[in-house]
């Protein structure tokens, strides 16, 4: 008898695990969707030769600081981003950022190549009303220089 009740209770953990599992891995509900347009027009830009060979090669970086504006023309928001030389002749970069909407922030991270005229990067997470949030950024250059950009956040909060 003692044999039964310690089977029945071991198979009733083992279902209320197996439940609570494939429960986790389920897709999570659908939350709230926001999506912010801008012009971003970079401010700065501060190319690092982190070993001073005087040419592109890996590990060189890049310093980038823009201002997020309105379809109206008002500023929105700012952010910085760095990113890190990863092919060694200046076509790959792998880049981290922030952008700042008031009290909340967005963490983002991408690859970018300066000869697409596109970008996309990963929304990581946030915080303020962005806490929690993932989702991506998109943006199109709308010069030669690579200084102005159309650019869409699309927000996902859990």
């Amino acid at each position: 008898m003692r044999t039964t009740i310690f089977a029945a209770a071991a198979a009733a953990a083992v279902a209320v695990i197996a439940t609570t599992t494939f429960a986790d891995a389920a897709p999570k509900a659908a939350g709230t969707t926001t999506t912010i347009k801008t012009t971003m027009n970079l401010t700065a830009v501060t190319n690092v030769d982190a070993d001073r060979n005087g040419g592109p090669s890996a590990g060189d970086f890049e310093l980038f600081s823009e201002v997020h504006h309105s379809a109206s023309g008002a500023v929105v928001g700012n952010g910085t981003a760095v990113c890190f030389e990863t092919d060694g002749a200046g076509k790959q970069f792998t880049c981290s950022g922030e952008t700042d909407f008031g009290a909340s922030q967005l963490q983002e991270a991408f690859r970018f190549f300066p000869a697409s005229n596109t970008f996309r990067a990963a929304i990581l997470g946030g915080t303020g009303k962005y806490q929690g949030a993932y989702g991506e950024m998109t943006g199109t250059w709308l010069d030669a220089k690579e200084s102005k950009a159309s650019v869409v956040f699309t927000i996902k909060i859990p």
